[in-house]
């Protein structure tokens, strides 16, 4: 079966990948009540992918005079290593073209390799260090940039 794609704010998820999604975004310490109050941003942003009930991936972040920060991107642990992760990428920055989008930036764990090799190669560059930016465990973020 073909994946399919949901846009948020615009379209309607299953309520079979909205669970997935709130369980999802808990995994990046986000309660519901910040992932109900994100979508409804008029800047926010979310592409979801699923598989019959299933949630697959998706990509969040905020739109904001022609810059986009992405805050969240994630893969169902069963869906790594299938290339989901580029594939989903690659889908964001097509349709970012067509939001007007200029410039990309993202914060990554510095431990977090296969996540900054997977930007690295869709054409991100490391831009900066923020020390001890993330809790449990505290860790460096790599602000990560891609010009459109």
């Amino acid at each position: 079966m073909p994946l399919e794609e949901v846009l948020l704010p615009e379209g309607v998820l299953p309520s079979t990948w909205q669970t997935a999604l709130y369980d999802a975004a808990a995994s990046f310490h986000w309660q519901a009540n910040m992932l109900e109050a994100d979508l409804a941003l008029p800047y926010s942003r979310h592409i979801c992918w699923g598989e019959g009930k299933q949630l697959i991936a998706y990509l969040s972040g905020h739109l904001i005079a022609g810059e986009f920060t992405v805050n969240q991107v994630y893969v169902q642990p069963d869906y790594r290593g299938q290339s989901y992760g580029s594939q989903l990428l690659a889908r964001f920055l097509d349709l970012g073209a067509s939001w007007g989008v200029e410039a990309v930036y993202l914060e990554v764990r510095a431990s977090n390799y296969v996540a900054r090799q997977l930007y690295q190669q869709a054409g991100f560059t490391e831009l900066a260090q923020r020390k001890n930016y993330y809790k449990k465990p505290t860790e460096d973020a790599i602000i990560m940039y891609y010009q459109m």
